[in-house]
């Protein structure tokens, strides 16, 4: 990594930027934008809320072209090689029918989806996903996943996507909101795990884990046979001081990743 800025990335002309993550010899960028510019030769892509660019010349790859019908939240490396997984608040991908939507796997060469991995149905957005061995830990703003309730965070099978029950650690209550004012939605906005995939943390827009005080942060023990608050994990308002809080009361994007890796 240079302290200089690459002259070679592509402009992106509209919109925002909302997570970013290098699959192989390409970079994957999705947020809320609709088209992008290769720098140097003007080229305009139309590439709604994902794209992807070569790694070394900084071109936008012309063969990944998926459809994405609404805002890229999260991404991360596939479950199988050669694949990147992409969460958020879509409910369509590349016009297949079938329900493809908020957290799917693409193809990285030309943005294909994996039809072997299924997500179950969600009632809200995906915002945040790590895998910890044969699992994904999903957060987000939803309440249900599938048939079943599960309150900001859930846990699915990393090579299938089926509902897999060992998380089931409820996140409730709004953070320091009175009824008047900013109103954002309730949920984690990123998790982490360590490397030996024992923990995990959990920050976003929440008061509560399983009915008790944890407000906007909890730690997971993740070593039992199902998921639970980590032992000693600090209540009440316990956010790292390397967050910062926006006017709805939840901790802001820039800061969230930063906060999490601060718990290790």
């Amino acid at each position: 990594m240079s302290a200089v800025p690459s002259t070679a990335t592509p402009n992106i002309n509209d919109g925002t930027v909302n997570a970013i993550v290098k699959v192989g010899d390409k970079v994957f960028v999705g947020g809320t934008f609709t088209a992008v510019t290769d720098r140097g030769t003007g080229t305009v892509h139309a590439r709604p809320n994902l794209f992807a660019f070569d790694a070394t010349t900084g071109l936008v790859d012309t063969a990944f072209t998926p459809v994405i019908n609404d805002e890229v939240m999260t991404l991360q490396p596939g479950p199988v090689a050669n694949t990147v997984l992409v969460g958020g608040r879509f409910t369509g991908v590349n016009n297949v029918p079938g329900g493809w939507s908020k957290l799917v796997v693409l193809n990285t060469a030309d943005g294909t989806l994996l039809s072997s991995f299924k997500a179950p149905s969600m009632n809200g957005a995906v915002t945040t996903v790590k895998r910890f061995g044969n699992r994904l830990l999903v957060g987000g703003f939803f309440t249900t996943v599938g048939p079943d309730t599960r309150n900001g965070l859930a846990s699915l099978d990393a090579l299938t996507g089926a509902m897999d029950p060992f998380v089931q650690v409820a996140l409730t209550g709004h953070h320091n909101y009175n009824g008047t004012g900013a109103n954002s939605s309730v949920g984690p906005t990123e998790v982490d795990v360590t490397p030996d995939g024992t923990k995990a943390v959990v920050l976003g827009n929440f008061k509560q884990a399983n009915g008790g005080d944890y407000d906007q942060v909890v730690m997971l023990d993740l070593t039992g046979a199902s998921a639970a608050i980590a032992p000693g994990t600090p209540t009440g308002s316990t956010t790292p001081a390397t967050a910062t809080r926006s006017t709805s009361g939840s901790v802001t994007s820039t800061s969230r990743r930063t906060a999490a890796s601060s718990w290790w």
